[in-house]
């Protein structure tokens, strides 16, 4: 969950504000620092390619000059050239410990996390206080899925250095990540003393009190969040869904609004907005908002399948069918466009949309890929058998998702009862038919 919050909503908006950006630019640049212990930009040979370019034709075997140009390629975005020169500068002085360093850090950016972790810690064994060592090997780890590493390394980067915010804000996520939400809020807060004009500490602060169901104080911090940094989209969606969950639609999407119109191009927003229309129950907003993203990222198969489910849920068969074929078109291998639509196939109330052989293949790849381990597949796969007459095998999938329910999700009563209820019915050799839900609103 914290992940979700911390992490992908940042990656949903790619780059959520120009603090990100510079963020993501001093992290790249505290690798050229001369002194280990120094936070200060320094890269030698030139400010430009040319520059750069030249410093190497001109000097092959100073590790400096490649250096230089790898982390300027680096903080350009160009990670492949990035790693052959650090490699270079690794093999022409493999006692600097910074190459090393710049050498894990375009390692996690090319998501290489084990070699990252590698590089940091070389790093660290030629300057055991070397704080922005520890923290990167900390990065490494956390997007290795190793979070007690990871805690582990930030305890060592605040032992050498208590006073950068960065490092606390990582262990606030990672605490976030463990479900540990006091520690998490506690880091957050150290972090705010040191940085409190930085827009992006409240954002997750927000997002920690949202956990600890804390609203006024999650609404507040999204405010002071907005309050510092106007164009900040991450903390307006943030607390436009908070809006929404509390019910205020009309804050909520006044806010989601504003989010879309910081960066109209951006179908995220349009995604983000969608997504708030679909919890409130209004299908044909969502639907239009999914429109929108759908025309921005035509070749986004995420975007067409969401479409396709709400459309599904209004009735619109027609037009989901169309739109999952086109997910599964841009993305043979997405398992989730392949269930939803071997769903629609195999329970649609009106005949002329369903196909109990289409919705058997997918609901069997779907279990395939599973490996049989996933209730919801398995109930998929029963009313597949349902819709070809095949009242065994619904029954026997049937009964299987609901040991597996019972396993895996014992305190999850709704999912249960509509496994039941639909159990009886293959019994009574009827097959299940899913009606549409409607607009919320709608007469």
């Amino acid at each position: 969950m914290f992940r979700r919050i911390f992490r992908a909503v940042r990656a949903f908006f790619a780059v959520a504000s120009d603090e990100d950006l510079d963020a993501a630019l001093r992290m790249a640049a505290f690798v050229c620092t001369e002194d280990p212990k120094s936070r200060s930009f320094y890269v030698p040979g030139g400010d430009s390619q040319e520059d750069l370019n030249a410093h190497v034709q001109q000097r092959p075997q100073d590790a400096v000059a490649w250096f230089s140009r790898g982390v300027w390629r680096m903080m350009k975005g160009d990670t492949e050239q990035a790693v052959s020169d650090l490699k270079e500068a690794v093999r022409l002085d493999p006692q600097e410990a910074r190459y090393y360093l710049g050498l894990s850090y375009v390692r996690s950016a090319r998501r290489d996390s084990a070699q990252a972790i590698e590089a940091a810690t070389t790093a660290i064994h030629l300057v055991p206080d070397y704080m922005l060592a520890w923290f990167q090997r900390a990065e490494a780890y956390e997007q290795q899925g190793e979070l007690e590493k990871a805690i582990a390394d930030c305890n060592e980067a605040l032992r050498l250095d208590p006073a950068w915010e960065n490092v606390w804000q990582l262990r606030a996520a990672l605490y976030g990540q463990l479900g540990e939400w006091e520690k998490c809020l506690a880091d957050l807060t150290s972090a705010i003393h040191l940085a409190p004009a930085k827009a992006g500490l409240y954002v997750d602060r927000g997002n920690t009190y949202w956990q600890l169901e804390q609203i006024e104080n999650a609404l507040a911090s999204f405010t002071v969040a907005i309050r510092l940094d106007r164009t900040n989209r991450l903390a307006y969606d943030c607390r436009g869904h908070l809006y929404c969950y509390q019910g205020d639609m009309e804050q909520g999407v006044s806010d989601l609004t504003v989010v879309i119109e910081l960066a109209p191009d951006d179908p995220a927003g349009y995604e983000s907005r969608g997504n708030a229309w679909y919890e409130a129950g209004d299908y044909l907003a969502a639907v239009n908002d999914f429109t929108s993203a759908v025309e921005l990222a035509p070749e986004n198969a995420f975007m067409w399948r969401k479409r396709a489910f709400a459309q599904s849920l209004r009735g619109e068969y027609a037009a989901a069918l169309q739109d999952y074929h086109e997910a599964l078109r841009l993305a043979p291998e997405d398992s989730h466009a392949a269930c939803d639509l071997a769903w629609l196939l195999a329970t649609c109330p009106l005949a002329e949309y369903r196909d109990g052989d289409q919705a058997l293949r997918y609901a069997s790849q779907a279990c395939e890929q599973t490996h049989e381990q996933e209730w919801r597949m398995l109930s998929l796969l029963a009313a597949a058998h349902a819709e070809v007459g095949d009242w065994e095998n619904a029954v026997r999938r049937q009964r299987q998702a609901l040991e597996l329910l019972a396993d895996l999700a014992p305190a999850d009563k709704p999912a249960r009862q509509g496994l039941r209820e639909r159990l009886q019915l293959y019994q009574s050799r009827q097959p299940y038919r899913e009606l549409p839900s409607g607009d919320k609103d709608a007469d």
